[in-house]
C-alpha cells in the first residue's frame, strides 16, 4: 500500500483526483477489463480487506487446529511414558491402545473435514510468495519501500513455515505411542502390546 500511495501521487492514474487514482492502481488489472467507476474501486478494496481477513483466519485455524491434535497425542504419549517406568497391567494397555485409536480416528475425521482448507492455505501462501518473490526484482524507489518489501516477504515465510511445522507436529507426536509400545519392559508385555501394531 505504502509503494502504491507513493505511485499514485508521483504518476496518478486519473489527475486530480488521488483517491480514485489509488483506487483504480490497487486493482489496474482487473478495471483494465472492466470499466472503472468509483463504487467498483470501493467495493473492490472492502473486497480485499475481507479476502485478507479470511487468509488470516484459516492460517490460524490450521495452526489451532493442528495444535490441539498433537497437543492430544503428546497427553497420551505422556501419559504411557511415565507408566512405561513401573509395572503395568493389561488394563492399562487397553485403555492406552483405545485411546489411541481414537486419536487416530479423529485425526482421519478432522483430516477428512479441513484438507481442503489446508490446501487452500498452501496454495495462498505460496501464491503470494511467489508474487512476492516476483517483485524483488523490481527497482524499489526509497529505502523505506525496500525495507517494507523484505519485511512482508521474511513475514510470509516465517509464517508459512510456522504453518507447516504446526501441521507436521500431528505426524511426529502420532509416531511417539509406537516408540512406547516397542520400550514395554518384558515383565508388563502382553498381547495387547502386539494388537497396536495390527
Amino acid at each position: 500500500m505504502l509503494t502504491l500511495l507513493y505511485y499514485v501521487n508521483a504518476c496518478p492514474a486519473i489527475p486530480n483526483n488521488p483517491i480514485n487514482s489509488f483506487l483504480f492502481s490497487s486493482f489496474e488489472e482487473l478495471f483494465h477489463f472492466v470499466g472503472y467507476h468509483a463504487w467498483k474501486g470501493l467495493f473492490s478494496e472492502v473486497l480485499n480487506f475481507f479476502a485478507t481477513i479470511v487468509w488470516n483466519y484459516n492460517d490460524i485455524l490450521i495452526m489451532c487446529i493442528s495444535v490441539a491434535l498433537s497437543g492430544r497425542f503428546r497427553q497420551l504419549n505422556e501419559y504411557m511414558a511415565v507408566a512405561l517406568r513401573r509395572p503395568t497391567s493389561e488394563k492399562f494397555w487397553i485403555r492406552s491402545r483405545e485411546h489411541y485409536r481414537s486419536l487416530c480416528q479423529l485425526c482421519d475425521k478432522v483430516d477428512d473435514a479441513v484438507s481442503f482448507i489446508t490446501l487452500v492455505c498452501f496454495s495462498n501462501n505460496l501464491f503470494f510468495i511467489c508474487g512476492k518473490i516476483l517483485k524483488s526484482i523490481q527497482k524499489k524507489p526509497s529505502i523505506a519501500h525496500t525495507l517494507y518489501f523484505w519485511f512482508a516477504l521474511f513475514y510470509l515465510l516465517i509464517r508459512t513455515f510456522i504453518l507447516s511445522l504446526y501441521t507436521a507436529e500431528i505426524n511426529d507426536e502420532s509416531k511417539q505411542p509406537l516408540r512406547i509400545f516397542r520400550a514395554v519392559k518384558q515383565d508388563s508385555w502382553c498381547p495387547e502390546v502386539s494388537m497396536i501394531y495390527i
